[in-house]
């Protein structure tokens, strides 16, 4: 199977506790799958019916299966199992008809208490060249990116919710600390009871650190971008392309204003100066807006953009 790539997220904030990681990473798994062209959206009205069965659990872990895949067109998309390798380890394979297969795979591993350390993985398979072919020339930083916001898209939420979660009194039911109508929770109630029944907590009687602002919360530099071979060298190349855009806005500006003081050049070369100091100048903002997506994620989640 080919790879898109690993992605490291060192010390990502949120919570520590397997309990809010492992919940995370899976809905976060849900939504990488299901934002897949070939994959339709989830929503409430489409994937309501669709049930969960648990057909496998004990102390190292449980599987589940959909028998038909999440969407509206039941069965189209084949078969979906999920997976939970105890403590820390779960996975999605979902195979269509067309003998496409693609997993999304988290490691997730708590290093101190309201920090965790998370890797992803996300094999697939095709039965076509094509698709196979642009995802291995696509540069891996494209789907780094990609990948950072969408696991942001939680991020926020889960990072308050462990907060509010703590202050709650221990041993309340699940049903009383989530709200989770559908028969496709199932996997995570599961995971409620494998936590509760093997005290699956690696931080026991330990306080959170002091709370931080959104800001840090969704920040990726020192969370991904400083550990990322990939997204460090593109970001470098990027302030290079930035500095040699401003050189190049420089001369393009000198030029034309040699032209209109009469000190040289002549009106063909001023106006390709012109036409270059404009591409320069816009070349420097895409490319400052492209910087930033390597420091930082968006402060409004996606889910929260109202549609127009």
């Amino acid at each position: 199977m080919n790879n898109s790539g690993t992605r490291s997220l060192h010390g990502k904030k949120g919570g520590t506790m397997i309990r809010q990681r492992l919940i995370g990473c899976l809905r976060w798994m849900m939504h990488e799958l299901n934002s897949a062209d070939s994959i339709p959206k989830l929503s409430c009205h489409n994937h309501c019916g669709e049930a969960l069965e648990i057909n496998h659990a004990d102390r190292q872990g449980f599987q589940g299966i959909w028998k038909t895949a999440v969407g509206p067109k039941k069965g189209q998309f084949g078969t979906q199992l999920t997976t939970f390798i105890a403590p820390n380890l779960m996975w999605h394979d979902l195979t269509t008809q067309e003998k496409n297969r693609t997993l999304t795979v988290a490691y997730c591993t708590p290093i101190r208490k309201g920090e965790c350390r998370l890797f992803a993985r996300f094999p697939f398979q095709f039965a076509s060249p094509l698709p196979a072919g642009l995802m291995r020339y696509t540069p891996s930083w494209v789907f780094h990116l990609l990948q950072n916001s969408i696991l942001e898209d939680d991020q926020i939420f889960l990072y308050l919710q462990e907060r509010h979660l703590t202050q709650q009194k221990q041993g309340i039911p699940i049903a009383q600390s989530y709200y989770m109508p559908t028969r496709a929770d199932r996997f995570v109630v599961a995971l409620h009871q494998w936590l509760q029944r093997y005290t699956a907590d690696p931080f026991p009687n330990k306080p959170l650190p002091p709370a931080i602002g959104r800001e840090q919360v969704i920040e990726r530099y020192h969370s991904h971008t400083v550990h990322c071979a990939s997204c460090r060298t593109t970001l470098s190349r990027i302030k290079r392309g930035r500095q040699g855009m401003v050189m190049g806005a420089l001369v393009a500006w000198i030029t034309v204003q040699l032209y209109l003081l009469d000190w040289g050049g002549t009106a063909k070369l001023a106006r390709v100066a012109s036409i270059s100091f404009i591409v320069c100048t816009i070349i420097w903002l895409s490319l400052g807006w492209l910087e930033r997506k390597f420091y930082e994620g968006r402060s409004i989640p996606l889910r929260n953009v109202s549609e127009k």
